[in-house]
């Protein structure tokens, strides 16, 4: 085994077999063409554990052709980067390779076209049928049972968390009986259900409080999400550094210390979570600390602007690359909850200062970023009014819908 200009080497070949094709017929797009001319053949896969361009390959390239290949595809995607499961194609015209096809992701495929002057790659877009649905719920215990209970996927969860990260922690804030609707392009394939597409309105009651946000994107084609009025959902600050992990330690000057056994104060909000978890910067800044401490453990501080400082404690390990003055941005990743230091388990001790002093987290001041702008707030104002129309239509359709269902099993 060797690794050549990029491109990892293996004695071994691998021969697809006929009888597993059904299984990959449905996720690679279009399925497994039938042959369109005499003599192409289109041979469909995945890749498996161990498998690699060479070994994928071998049957049908000499060794040059390989890293012939492997460097007509370098500006578009790697080839050292096939991953287990995803699905390919090898098509073969009168015994001869003709092209390769991998399905990078659910958006994106990489098609490889063997010519005269030797091989072309390509970045091709994958089509999807698109319809916009209302996705609406209450929540009994979580975000993600909700709208799992609903038939959709945990991925629904997450982005509308993500949507109004500046405004609700979703790990302390949520209560039973709080609501969503969302109103969200649904894409399919071959009939299959392909994940979700843009998110154009979401309305969320949180404590009784109704909270919305509006997808708009402006005259060059920056797109974001603003409240019904036209201000902006983006803050200096995240609610939280973390997304979806149970609270287990509020803000407490006079907490009893879990290990010591002496009241002492803890300006911070301990987040539970598994060792690993990823920790977001909550806003940008620049890296002033990153050591390790016996109390503290492995910690990171960050400072903001406007006299602000975050820091996060207690972590298993640092973002790879992270060094003090690095610039991070809001959501960078700078390293990952653990146990380091005094901590009883896997949690993230999360602080903040303004002007060197402690502040409660949930309690501070945070400024929103620029909303729509006079010039364009009328056409904003069309696109809410749309989107409402649009919300209230299918939640129309919807109870006509249940009312039928109801009187037909009386």
């Amino acid at each position: 085994m060797s690794l050549n200009n990029g491109v990892l080497f293996a004695s071994t070949s691998k021969v697809t077999n006929p009888e597993s094709m059904a299984d990959v017929n449905d996720i690679v797009a279009g399925g497994i063409p039938e042959p369109d001319e005499l003599g192409v053949e289109h041979i469909t896969a995945k890749v498996e554990k161990g498998d690699t361009a060479s070994s994928i390959l071998s049957d049908y390239l000499t060794y040059p052709e390989i890293i012939a290949m492997a460097d007509s595809c370098k500006d578009t995607f790697s080839l050292t980067c096939l991953r287990v499961g995803k699905p390919y194609t090898i098509v073969t015209e009168n015994d001869a390779f003709k092209s390769f096809e991998y399905q990078i992701d659910q958006e994106n495929k990489l098609i490889v076209t063997k010519t005269e002057d030797g091989f072309q790659a390509e970045n091709k877009k994958l089509h999807f049928d698109l319809r916009t649905r209302l996705v609406q719920g209450t929540i009994n215990s979580s975000l993600f049972k909700s709208v799992t209970d609903e038939g959709e996927t945990p991925e629904l969860a997450v982005r509308l968390a993500e949507i109004f990260a500046w405004e609700i922690d979703f790990i302390r804030d949520i209560r039973k009986g709080d609501s969503f609707r969302v109103l969200v392009e649904k894409r399919s394939r071959n009939g299959k259900d392909m994940g979700y597409g843009r998110i154009f309105a979401v309305q969320f009651v949180n404590q009784d409080e109704l909270y919305e946000g509006y997808l708009y994107t402006d005259a060059d084609e920056n797109s974001g999400y603003y409240t019904a009025e036209g201000k902006n959902l983006q803050k200096a600050f995240l609610k939280a550094p973390l997304s979806f992990r149970r609270i287990s330690s509020g803000f407490n000057l006079h907490r009893m210390h879990p290990i010591l056994h002496v009241v002492r104060a803890h300006p911070a909000i301990d987040y539970a979570a598994p060792t690993g978890t990823p920790v977001m910067a909550i806003g940008d800044g620049t890296v002033t600390a990153k050591k390790y401490s016996n109390g503290a453990g492995n910690y990171i501080k960050v400072r903001h602007p406007n006299g602000y400082e975050s820091a996060y404690m207690h972590l298993s390990k640092f973002a790879r690359g992270l060094a003090v003055g690095q610039k991070v941005r809001q959501s960078d990743v700078i390293g990952y909850v653990g146990a380091t230091g005094l901590a009883t388990g896997p949690h993230l001790d999360f602080r903040m200062k303004k002007a060197g002093k402690y502040v409660n987290p949930t309690k501070i001041e945070n400024v929103r970023s620029e909303g729509i702008g006079r010039d364009q707030m009328d056409m904003f104002k069309q696109v809410v009014a749309e989107r409402q129309a649009e919300m209230t239509s299918q939640l129309a359709d919807a109870a006509s819908a249940m009312e039928s269902s109801d009187m037909a099993q009386q």
